[in-house]
């Protein structure tokens, strides 16, 4: 094998100096193992590395058509895919680029001068910068537009320190530290961290109303550098005793405040419909609605007589016949102390009468209680009769005048024995028919 090699490059040189090239030593294409052994010993029979790279050749000859022909098939199986499976287009990021920017810019909110406004002022402006600062131009721009939102007596106590914004290169960023300790209220944040530290909700304060003030004392004492489970965990301290024995199995979200608190309303507007609640329930929260796991004892009211109020059924309340006929007494009572026009005094009674007798008067259009028809039956100034069940209806006045017709007149007009017992018989007719309704 050596023997070949140097017949090829002594061909090679000769053919070079035949045609007038000066013979060049030319770079082996294949490195040959050096041999480790002494100049004395014999050259190696077989070279390993040569016998490798005839076998890598044959192993590709050989299996040469089989990976062209595998390539192909997975070609055509990825041109199959693409057609028949929609596009997937790339997510694009909430970046966009300056050059595309479809959004105007917002101008700066205008501080009102007051030192109490400031803290939420120079935040709006700081979010403001944050979120349109690749459209607001250049730093002097910025800090131009910062000086031109405040007030003119701060512009005026800042007058020095805006003209000498070219030695800070007009960095806004120094402007705003600036503005900071020279409108901000230090002892403000202080303070706001002692109240966060004893703020306690009341056992008679509703939660909505105490969650609003709590949000703003957080947010005061640097709410907004505070992480999610520490703010969870002040919430939950400063609640009432009672809620927080209600809050014992429900699962908090340490990682969200706002979804906390959210579900803490929800459970709170059930404990605060409830007896247990020590503060003054709303109107829609007049029924109790016991809690999971308490069990409320049944109040049956009772009237003066004795009978048990019915509860409210489909959100109306059920009312028996003494009630009514009291609330009716009542009424006629206070009308009949109200009319001036009449004569008559309050413990008149009309009289008894049939079932044809109101027939006749409501034909007719007479007061049904007392018989005239000076007067609408609202308007009666007599009290019903002692034993009467029957419906009393608006009726409609004549043009003649007919005298109402009482107990006490009869008595006076005196009579007979017939008569009498003709009266007689028809109260007990209609006490018959009253038990029998």
């Amino acid at each position: 094998m050596h023997d070949r090699y140097d017949e090829l490059e002594s061909s090679m040189g000769s053919s070079s100096t035949a045609r007038g090239v000066p013979h060049q030593n030319f770079e082996r294409t294949r490195t040959e193992l050096k041999s480790t052994k002494p100049p004395g010993t014999s050259p190696p029979e077989l070279n390993e590395e040569w016998i490798d790279n005839v076998l890598t050749k044959r192993i590709e000859q050989a299996l040469g058509p089989l990976l062209s022909r595998l390539d192909r098939l997975n070609i055509g199986n990825n041109e199959a895919s693409s057609t028949n499976n929609p596009v997937n287009f790339p997510i694009q990021s909430n970046e966009i680029p300056p050059s595309s920017h479809d959004r105007k810019r917002q101008k700066f909110p205008t501080w009102d001068g007051e030192k109490k406004s400031f803290g939420t002022f120079i935040r709006e402006v700081e979010d403001s910068i944050e979120i349109d600062r690749d459209i607001m131009g250049s730093d002097r721009a910025v800090w131009y537009d910062i000086n031109f939102s405040l007030p003119s007596a701060a512009k005026r106590k800042v007058a020095v320190f805006n003209s000498s914004g070219a030695q800070y290169r007009w960095d806004y960023t120094i402007f705003i530290d600036h503005l900071k300790r020279t409108f901000g209220n230090r002892q403000e944040k202080e303070d706001k961290q002692e109240l966060l530290a004893t703020i306690k909700q009341k056992d008679t304060q509703r939660f909505s109303d105490f969650f609003s003030k709590f949000d703003e004392v957080l947010s005061g004492a640097g709410g907004e550098h505070r992480t999610e489970d520490s703010k969870v965990l002040w919430l939950r301290r400063s609640l009432s005793e009672p809620l927080k024995e209600q809050l014992i199995q429900t699962q908090l979200d340490y990682h969200d405040y706002y979804s906390t608190a959210k579900k803490i309303e929800g459970v709170v507007y059930g404990f605060e419909h409830t007896s247990l609640f020590k503060g003054k329930r709303t109107q829609s929260g007049a029924t109790n609605i016991p809690m999971s796991g308490t069990i409320v004892p049944p109040s049956n009211k009772l009237e003066a007589d004795g009978d048990v109020i019915l509860n409210h059924m489909n959100g109306r309340p059920q009312r028996n016949d003494n009630g009514k006929r009291r609330d009716r007494l009542q009424s006629s009572q206070k009308r009949a102390s109200n009319n001036e026009n009449s004569n008559t005094t309050v413990k008149k009674h009309a009289r008894l009468v049939d079932d044809s007798e109101l027939d006749r008067r409501r034909e007719i259009g007479l007061c049904l209680r007392c018989g005239t028809n000076t007067h609408y039956v609202s308007r009666c100034p007599y009290l019903p009769p002692e034993r009467s069940m029957v419906d009393i209806g608006i009726t409609r006045s004549k043009s003649y005048d007919v005298p109402p017709q009482l107990e006490e007149e009869e008595s006076e007009e005196g009579e007979n024995h017939d008569e009498k017992q003709e009266k007689e018989y028809l109260r007990s007719k209609v006490g018959r028919r009253s038990l029998q309704v």
